[in-house]
């Protein structure tokens, strides 16, 4: 019990400490996201531009074989 009085001793005591530590952990968590979010963000940005050109290059191939039976 003396262990957990000391502890919310300390902690009544360092407050700006313990504010800062969790701010720190905070700050590194968001940073953590925005990096997750940009990397997913990138690879959906390839992922759209990746269908876009397998859809011209698919109407291009019909376009071809069209004016290949029609000539």
């Amino acid at each position: 019990m003396s262990l957990i009085q000391e502890g919310i001793n300390f902690l009544n005591e360092n407050n700006g400490a313990l504010t800062v530590l969790i701010n720190i952990l905070l700050v590194s968590i968001t940073g953590v996201y925005v990096y997750l979010t940009a990397s997913l963000s990138k690879a959906s940005n390839k992922t759209i531009e990746h269908s876009y050109n397998e859809y011209k290059d698919r109407k291009y191939k019909e376009e071809t074989v069209k004016r290949t039976l029609f000539t």
